[in-house]
């Protein structure tokens, strides 16, 4: 599965950046987690509840931040497991700045395994898709209440 695509912040480049780069910002964006402590250098491990369609449960997840250069650039890996299944997913996101703002590029991919692939295949995508898009205006909405 392959997300893409891009979002336009009213809000500075390093405002933006400053929020992506905050474990409890990244904790509140990022669909069910429910606990999010560091355990390294941009090295996190997190407890989330999934849900997709009638499957849901709980996951343990490692989130790792890489190849960063601020304030324009870093990847994200993210790698869970729980009951129903695994999620392994990998992404990138790129902020540029103009005269309106910021604007991030983001694409990733994640491999998804177990029940949750054989039951909730055709879900996958559009879910993934929703979440991205909640997270994303929950980050404006952020940003702009501050």
């Amino acid at each position: 599965m392959r997300l893409q695509g891009s979002y336009r912040f009213p809000t500075a480049i390093d405002r933006v950046w400053g929020a992506l780069m905050n474990p409890q910002v990244i904790a509140r964006l990022l669909p069910g987690v429910e606990r999010l402590e560091p355990v390294g250098d941009n090295v996190y491990e997190a407890e989330m509840r999934l849900g997709i369609g009638p499957i849901s449960g709980r996951y343990k997840a490692r989130i790792t931040l890489s190849e960063i250069d601020p304030p324009n650039h870093y990847r994200i890996r993210i790698q869970a497991q729980g009951p129903q299944g695994t999620v392994d997913a990998n992404g990138a996101i790129d902020l540029t700045a103009d005269e309106a703002g910021t604007v991030m590029h983001y694409e990733g991919e994640a491999k998804v395994t177990g029940l949750l692939m054989s039951l909730g295949a055709r879900l996958l995508e559009p879910t993934a898709q929703m979440l991205v898009n909640q997270g994303l205006k929950n980050l404006e909405a952020l940003l702009t209440a501050s």
